[in-house]
């Protein structure tokens, strides 16, 4: 195959040869295409408004009931931006012919073999400064929030209902009429810049995503930028006030005046992250529902105890005189109305029943006892482990002695945060550069690694033994993406035997002294294996 096809055009223009895209595609070609829909949503899927909002809010419910689950919701996203943010570039070097992007610093594109790279430009961090002087990350709304406090407001949403929405806040210019240069496909009333003004997070509770039979966004009406109030029937595409173009609505919220906003799609970006869907995320205590009730069962009835000292009973008097006990207990009780304090008394006359005792007190429950204890923790344990939470990062020392089971439930831990920080660095966090017109930059979430640093320093001084080792058994070793690489097969290095790096069936410091036959086939192997390489 001819190399120099490759240093001159792209791999994916080759590949364009092969497999054309739409675009490419005549008129003619495109009526005889056969378009395949989708297979359309199940009867789960097709239930909205009516069944997701209420899911929610038990979700929302029992986290605000139980300790537990607002414990393991606060913890992780702690953890999550504990370390803070940092603004990298996106690519080492870029490839201003096709746009390939590479990880390390080369002078020419791995793609097309154009020299025209370049690294990140710095005059587009000039964009993260507002119009009020203050930085996005400084403030992201007008209520003054930092970026990492909106970002801990929605990774709560996330932690607890499976399902957080932010929302960008826009003003738009539009085309119009006698401007010059309007973009091909672009007419007057079409949208020709914006600009976000703040971001805002949306309490689940009350968003609702709109979408087909298909499960695509939208499908149901318009709404025009300037006229967001009104909502248009889905086949007017523009305005009848005003005559701009119109756009499809893919979120709606509901506030609190009885009014309805309106989002399209890019506006507004959906974040899940224990059961992601195309739809609506899962609540995890949901899944854990039998575990919560029992635990707040637990709660409920250690609670009920220490408030009235007493477990739940019945106080039995023996007596043949019903009407004066309960005259004398009216009496007492009001006594004890005006004085909390006063010594109450009653008078107990034996009269003709000598059975049993005056007065016994009847328990319906046992006290709490440690085996109640017992289960308690080891309900928790289980709700924290569905979370990937230790009982170390819960205040729970019990089981933790031991640096083992110490670095174990560390390591638990920080791929719970591996998890969430995804989330926010490969997709919201993307998502907002891109509202602030930001390419070669994104923002990044520190590892919130709870190892110390001496453990990653001795890891890496094990790795450049080992390939220190390697370098002198003779193979070629390189670093790609900041990990050490090597050939499959060794060079020969000047003083090397022959034979050495080879293939032996048993190594000779290993062979036994009672394996007489094995010794004699290793030195008949390695004997030939010497002729063979002196010619």
């Amino acid at each position: 195959m001819d190399e120099s096809r490759f240093s001159i055009k792209s791999i994916w223009t080759w590949l364009g040869t092969f497999f054309p895209n739409r675009d490419s595609l005549s008129a003619a070609q495109i009526s005889r295409m056969a378009k395949v829909d989708r297979p359309g949503l199940n009867a789960i899927d097709m239930i909205n408004f009516g069944f997701v909002q209420p899911v929610l809010r038990n979700a929302y419910t029992l986290a605000e009931n139980c300790s537990l689950l607002s414990d393991i919701a606060q913890t992780l996203t702690q953890e999550t931006f504990r370390a803070g943010m940092d603004i990298l570039p996106r690519f080492a070097v870029k490839c201003e012919q096709c746009g390939y992007e590479m990880k390390e610093k080369k002078t020419r594109c791995d793609s097309c073999g154009s020299i025209a790279v370049r690294q990140a430009r710095p005059a587009e961090l000039l964009m993260l400064k507002r119009a009020d002087g203050y930085s996005w990350i400084d403030k992201c709304n007008e209520n003054g929030q930092t970026l990492l406090e909106l970002c801990t407001q929605s990774d709560l949403h996330i932690n607890t209902s499976d399902n957080a929405y932010i929302v960008a806040i826009k003003d738009y210019l539009f085309y119009k009429i006698g401007d010059e240069n309007i973009p091909p496909g672009k007419m007057p009333g079409d949208v020709s810049d914006s600009f976000v003004r703040e971001f805002i997070c949306l309490d689940p509770r009350f968003v609702e995503k709109v979408f087909d039979k298909g499960g695509k966004p939208g499908g149901h009406n318009r709404i025009c930028l300037k006229h967001r109030d009104t909502l248009l029937d889905i086949k007017q595409e523009r305005c009848p006030q005003c005559g701009l173009r119109t756009h499809d609505v893919v979120a709606r919220y509901y506030a609190a005046t009885d009014s309805m906003a309106y989002f399209i799609e890019d506006e507004i970006i959906h974040l899940t992250k224990f059961y992601p869907h195309p739809l609506y995320g899962t609540p995890p205590a949901f899944k854990l529902r039998m575990n919560v009730f029992a635990y707040l069962y637990i709660e409920a009835r250690i609670k009920n105890y220490y408030e009235k000292g007493r477990p739940p009973g019945i106080i039995a008097i023996t007596t043949d005189n019903p009407q004066a006990v309960d005259e004398n207990i009216r009496k007492i009780n009001d006594q004890m109305v005006k004085d909390p304090n006063v010594l109450p008394w009653m008078p107990v006359s034996t009269g003709q029943s000598k059975v049993g005792k005056a007065v016994e007190y009847v328990q319906f429950m046992q006290d709490p006892s440690d085996q109640m204890m017992q289960v308690k923790n080891e309900i928790r344990r289980a709700i924290c482990s569905f979370f990937n939470v230790s009982p170390l990062f819960m205040s729970d020392v019990s089981g933790a002695s031991g640096f083992n089971n110490q670095g174990h439930q560390i390591t638990i831990l920080n791929r719970a945060i591996e998890k969430g920080q995804e989330v926010w660095n490969d997709k919201a966090l993307m998502w907002m550069m891109r509202q602030l017109r930001i390419v070669d930059w994104k923002f990044w979430l520190n590892r919130s690694e709870q190892a110390n640093e001496k453990d990653d320093a001795e890891l890496q001084i094990l790795k450049d033994q080992h390939a220190m080792n390697l370098q002198s058994m003779g193979f070629d070793i390189w670093v790609y993406e900041g990990q050490y690489k090597h050939n499959e097969r060794p060079e020969h290095p000047p003083g090397m035997d022959a034979y050495a790096g080879r293939n032996l069936p048993i190594p000779e410091k290993n062979m036994s002294k009672r394996s007489g036959q094995a010794k004699k086939e290793y030195d008949a192997k390695k004997d030939a294996m010497s002729n063979d390489v002196r010619g």
